[in-house]
């Protein structure tokens, strides 16, 4: 899956057809989106639970790679 990314991108088709992966996309800004955002700011969801961990601008490189691992984090904050 490759969620909510947009612009042109490189992807090995052969690799995907020799191991018969199945690609879909995801636009992740939809209605829902909106919804979500309000019910944050109006404190009717409290999303803090499932920020996990939390680095600094500096340390984004590495929060993007701790993000990629499931098994340690769910929600990965860049804070700037």
């Amino acid at each position: 899956m490759q969620p909510g990314l947009g612009g042109d991108m490189q992807i090995p088709v052969q690799t995907m057809i020799t191991k018969e992966f199945q690609f879909r996309g995801s636009f992740r800004i939809h209605e829902e989106f909106f919804t979500g955002v309000e019910l944050m700011q109006r404190d009717l969801i409290d999303v803090k639970p499932l920020i996990t961990h939390t680095v600094g601008l500096d340390g984004s490189e590495s929060g993007f790679q701790l993000a990629s691992d499931r098994n340690q984090a769910v929600k990965v904050q860049i804070a700037f």
